[in-house]
């Protein structure tokens, strides 16, 4: 009887974080595919093989092993790529197994009570729930990396050729989305070599060690030589790669974010925990289980340190774009960071000796600090969409998600008479362009009109930052109107000077929505 208890336990606990996590990005999910998810999907779309997906890095957009999969799901599958969920379903899926293995893999090392409290972390977590169910490769490469520590804390335990092999193949395959991700296999042999090397003065110290280690740098060192196979390709797309401009704010805005993320699972990182409780455990409890629960703090540490080390690392490469990465990149440390934070806090006495009651009021508590947390980087950055030239785009900041205004005016748009439509010309901004030209493809309006220049097709979408010299001109000569896409008329009166119109005006025209809005831009 008490063990069908624990299982009825277990399987409420898991459909209990999986709603959470779902409740965090339903909204989101809905939205307008934005700038990168639209050039994953021409990746998917644009290739007659998966295979061929691999040798295709003409930018890093291309993640690869992510693509791949996507390209399985939407073209094996010959389902409709024009479906927002759809597209987006297997990402999130990963989502939803990282939350299942924090809950129930992760309970063997850290006890029922703390695998429950990170798994709820994640499932509610500003930074993690922000890119689960994006289609690129962040959520899988969060998925490995899950994967990845769960596998490093069983080869702690005791070295088998299973473990061995998991640990080799998931840090094999984690390059294989993103470069980045190399960080954390690496990150893993760094920490099981400094926890399992505390005698490396002795010989069988570091054999140990390096037999403990050897999978993860050995995998991870393949998936990057990968790349030396596409190097011009390679070389070519980090030279036009974004990024911020300073690599101090990238870190110190990783560790704020991840600080955030990780909730009550940093005090311990300041204030030691309190070891032992006094009390003998209960009869029917495992001891072999409660000694693992126990252990660990060593592994925790190391396994912080080794992810500070690999950001650090990261920071000081020398840039060929004077460029640090964006901090998403880094989103692959964070199961791992979650799980070390976890590992040393799950010796607090007091959350063992919660009663019930006071331990769920606390997974209360965890939920509404991530939903103030999401509350207010929201407000912050609609704040900065009305005050800010440039759209904000970081760990908690994302001014794209859950924004279906693109879709929502051009299906407004599509409604005019098409003879209208054919003459009139749309400006939008460069972060908005590839959003823009998915759905205007997607309705079937129109990309230019021949009759009235002859032999010259006008395009009646344009990026404001690649208009041509004089073409507005010779648009408005043409008898064409001039619209903008834009959040506010302040931004519509940039869009248009940036395509030469210094003196125009705005005026908007019909309903907004997300914050989006057509400007017909008149002449003073």
């Amino acid at each position: 009887m008490p063990q069908k208890k624990t299982q009825s336990r277990w399987w409420w606990q898991l459909l209990i974080v999986e709603a959470l996590f779902f409740s965090c990005v339903f909204f989101w999910i809905l939205g307008d595919l934005w700038y990168d998810e639209v050039l994953s999907l021409e990746v998917v779309l644009g290739n007659d093989s998966p295979w061929e997906i691999f040798r295709d890095y003409r930018f890093a957009n291309n993640h690869f092993l992510s693509n791949f999969l996507e390209w399985l799901w939407l073209r094996g599958l010959r389902l409709n790529s024009s479906s927002e969920v759809l597209v987006r379903l297997p990402p999130m899926l990963f989502g939803m197994g990282t939350v299942a293995a924090a809950c129930l893999a992760w309970r063997r090392f850290l006890g029922e009570r703390a695998a429950l409290l990170t798994a709820v972390l994640l499932a509610c977590s500003p930074v993690f729930t922000a890119f689960a169910w994006q289609f690129r490769g962040y959520s899988l490469a969060m998925f490995l990396s899950t994967l990845a520590v769960t596998a490093a804390a069983f080869r702690r335990e005791r070295r088998t050729l299973y473990n061995g092999m998991a640990l080799f193949v998931i840090s094999l395959l984690m390059p294989l989305v993103m470069p980045p991700a190399a960080m954390l296999p690496f990150a893993v042999a760094f920490a099981l070599l400094a926890e399992k090397g505390r005698g490396l003065l002795q010989r069988s110290g570091l054999r140990e060690a390096a037999l403990a280690a050897f999978p993860a740098a050995a995998g991870a060192f393949l998936g990057v030589a990968y790349y030396l196979t596409l190097w011009e390709q390679f070389r070519t797309a980090m030279r036009e790669s974004g990024g911020w401009t300073s690599a101090w704010m990238v870190g110190c805005h990783v560790v704020f974010a991840f600080a955030l993320h990780l909730g009550v699972l940093c005090v311990p990182l300041f204030k030691p925990a309190q070891k032992c409780t006094g009390k003998e455990p209960p009869a029917h409890e495992d001891p072999r289980k409660n000694a693992r629960v126990r252990g660990g703090m060593e592994l925790g540490m190391a396994l912080l340190l080794g992810c500070l080390a690999a950001l650090v690392a990261v920071l000081l490469v020398p840039s060929p774009v004077h460029r640090s990465p964006f901090p998403r990149v880094f989103l692959p440390l964070l199961p791992a960071v979650t799980f070390g934070a976890a590992l040393l806090a799950k010796e607090w006495a007091w959350l063992n000796g919660l009663p019930i009651r006071k331990y769920w009021q606390l997974l209360g508590c965890v939920a509404v600090g991530a939903l103030l947390v999401r509350i207010g980087s929201d407000a912050l950055t609609k704040w900065d969409l009305e005050k800010s030239s440039t759209p904000p785009q970081n760990l908690l900041q994302q001014y794209y998600r859950g924004n279906g205004g693109v879709s929502a005016l051009l299906q407004e748009y599509r409604k005019l008479p098409e003879s209208q439509q054919r003459h009139q010309v749309v400006l939008v901004s460069p972060y908005d362009l590839p959003t823009t030209f998915h759905y205007w493809n997607l309705y079937g309006l129109p990309n230019g009109d021949l009759g009235r220049t002859g032999t010259r097709e006008i395009p009646c979408l344009l990026p404001a930052n690649e208009v041509p010299p004089g073409i507005l001109e010779q648009y408005r000569l043409h008898g064409y109107v001039i619209l903008v896409l834009a959040r506010h008329e302040q931004e519509a009166l940039n869009l248009a000077q940036t395509a030469g119109l210094p003196s125009a005006q705005a005026v908007a025209e019909g309903d907004e929505y997300d914050r989006q809005r057509l400007f017909r831009i008149v002449s003073p």
